[in-house]
């Protein structure tokens, strides 16, 4: 899914057997561990912030070579030991890439002047996605997921466990009536379903999923910011709470069920190192989206620009009590 590499398939050299391992990554891309169909862990992978001190330990015979945020790395027999980026190769060893950044410098970041730096020397916080413009890191947005309820197959109707309270109506038979027949018909016959009207229990399941939110941006020759890019990874290790079974009581037969329960969760301190023309960018990106992903981002963005107008009204009141303590007639 996107950029991230979640398996692999070995063919053997006779072309007769296939093996395939799955893969586990951490929140930047790196693989850190490894698992068969089955499965069960034959492999984990260790590494230094810049993927350096690379140390794997297990059965699977490190049958990848996607490794440091999940580009291609060459071995040490065969090759660099670097890793490819697409634009240009990293070197784990030195936390350096090993040629210059072909993007841009941008003012409002004095490490994008660093030309060999690899994601502005922050890899536990941002990923390179191809090498090309180290400030167009990736930044680690946040999580969202999303719970839906599945109504369990058995229910439980409180009337229906009674003597049908319900009005019944009969027919007399026009014809004839044989022997150890009923002289009438009931033409409203009661299928032992109460009809709710001692209330209803219907038992959901919960089925939830989570993703991992990812952010970048995209620059032209100029410098100046085109886009925001939002990745939304699939995150198989998320944790639920209020995950379980849940109950409703109602007097509608059926049952109404219950809407999904939708959770985002941006961190502010991302949005906080974000340049006002990211921000503002971020903000045309999702305003036109109404899926709850986009509009949980878009909250958290408005709620920055609101934080940094306020910090700036009080940072202009303070000059401004302090222009006019000092006698100046001609204070803003």
């Amino acid at each position: 899914m996107g950029s991230w590499h979640f398996a692999t398939y070995l063919v053997n050299a006779a072309h007769n057997a296939t093996t395939l391992y799955f893969h586990y990554n951490d929140w930047l891309g790196t693989e850190r561990a490894r698992a068969d169909v089955s499965g069960n862990f034959c492999e984990t992978i260790a590494s230094l912030p810049f993927g350096d001190g690379q140390t794997v330990a297990g059965s699977c015979g490190d049958v990848s070579p996607m490794h440091f945020t999940g580009k291609e790395r060459d071995s040490l027999a065969n090759g660099t030991n670097l890793d490819n980026f697409g634009a240009r190769y990293d070197s784990s060893a030195m936390g350096r890439f090993m040629s210059a950044d072909v993007g841009t410098p941008h003012l409002e970041n004095p490490q994008s002047f660093n030309r060999y730096a690899y994601a502005l020397n922050n890899p536990l916080f941002y990923a390179d996605p191809d090498g090309a413009d180290s400030i167009s890191a990736v930044y680690h947005l946040g999580s969202a997921s999303a719970t839906f309820w599945v109504q369990q197959r058995q229910s439980l109707d409180v009337a229906s466990l009674l003597v049908s309270p319900r009005s019944t109506e009969y027919l007399q038979y026009n014809r004839s009536v044989g022997i150890g027949q009923q002289p009438y018909v009931q033409l409203d016959p009661d299928s032992g379903g109460g009809g709710c009207l001692f209330r209803c229990v219907y038992g959901y399941d919960a089925s939830s999923s989570g993703i991992q939110l990812q952010l970048s941006f995209s620059y032209n020759d100029k410098g100046d910011i085109t886009s925001a890019n939002i990745s939304r990874e699939t995150d198989t290790n998320m944790t639920f709470l209020n995950s379980g079974p849940r109950a409703e009581v109602t007097s509608i037969p059926g049952g109404l069920g219950f809407p999904p329960t939708l959770s985002v969760s941006i961190d502010q301190s991302v949005l906080k190192k974000l340049s006002s023309e990211q921000l503002k960018t971020l903000d045309a990106a999702t305003a036109s989206s109404k899926d709850f992903v986009s509009q949980g981002i878009l909250k958290a963005v408005l709620a920055e620009q609101r934080r940094r107008e306020e910090e700036q009204r009080k940072a202009d009141e303070e000059r401004r009590r302090k222009c006019q303590l000092s006698g100046n007639k001609t204070c803003p």
